[in-house]
């Protein structure tokens, strides 16, 4: 999925169903806390992220069943 809307769909649908396996999401500053939010990360849609900047974070979330999904944020340097 390339579009923004259509990476956000795709984070929707692996909450709604998660089956386990591991996906790679890439994204923008732009549309990265978008993504967090629909996977079900507290305050993923609240993550600041400057374009001029941010080039060099990763998010890694982990779905959980019945419970929010969490995440741990690495940045290289």
């Amino acid at each position: 999925m390339t579009t923004r809307d259509g990476q956000v769909a795709l984070a929707a649908r692996l909450r709604e169903k998660p089956d386990g396996k591991d996906r790679l999401i890439v994204g923008h500053t732009r549309n990265i806390p978008r993504i967090l939010e629909a996977l079900g990360v507290p305050g993923g849609g609240q993550v600041k992220l400057n374009a001029e900047v941010d080039y060099d974070h990763m998010f890694v979330v982990q779905l959980h069943p019945n419970r929010p999904a969490s995440m741990v944020r690495l940045r290289f340097e």
